[in-house]
């Protein structure tokens, strides 16, 4: 079900447009090995090894007022610097990372993310 536009209460549809501010995902740079003393070099990284972890949501639009709302119980599209936009999958931590490689090898069962 979509959702009402505090405006003009009309429904809002989701849309395929992403906003220009994007977010830091700390608590899965933290996952994957940043440390403490490297937090604020992270969140200014846009082009380097931390810049994977930025990531935007789809947003609702408004049709009728043309407001538009970021969809934050949607899915997340995090930076894929090969392709130079936000359309890759949240990076795998180091734990996901092993449990994939051993499971490649017949050592573990399929595992839900």
């Amino acid at each position: 079900m979509g959702k009402k536009c505090e405006y003009c209460g009309r429904f809002m549809k989701l849309s395929d447009l992403l906003p220009d501010d994007d977010e830091f995902d700390i608590e899965l740079a933290i996952k994957c090995g940043l440390l403490p003393e490297d937090e604020q070099e992270a969140y200014g990284d846009f082009d380097g090894e931390w810049s994977r972890f930025r990531f935007v949501y789809d947003q609702w639009h408004c049709d009728n007022c043309d407001v538009m709302e970021d969809h934050t119980q949607g899915k997340r599209y995090y930076w894929n610097a090969d392709s130079g936009n936000y359309d890759a999958n949240a990076p795998l931590t180091p734990a996901e990372i092993d449990a994939l490689e051993r499971q490649a090898a017949g050592q573990l069962p399929l595992f839900d993310k």
